[in-house]
């Protein structure tokens, strides 16, 4: 098995943070999903809630640091170019 972290964001496409494992919801850790997030796809649930779940993606536990320093390096780009 690959350890992996299971990360979330309330949008989908920016400010992923880590989810614990007691955390992540049971539908998140079905097969199928789980299979997906390691094919590089996100998920959510559209009938949760009034917006939606969060969504969710699983990248193995090695990559982590570099999606956080990647993440950090796009949340520094965009906030240069909204004070410019």
């Amino acid at each position: 098995t690959i350890p992996l972290r299971v990360v979330a964001s309330d949008n989908g496409r920016d400010g992923w943070e880590p989810v614990l494992p007691a955390d992540v919801p049971a539908w998140v850790r079905t097969p199928d999903n789980i299979g997906r997030m390691l094919a590089g796809h996100e998920c959510m649930k559209c009938d949760e809630g009034d917006k939606g779940s969060k969504w969710y993606r699983a990248i193995p536990a090695n990559d982590y640091e570099n999606m956080v320093a990647a993440q950090r390096k796009r949340d520094a780009r965009n906030a240069k170019r909204l004070l410019h």
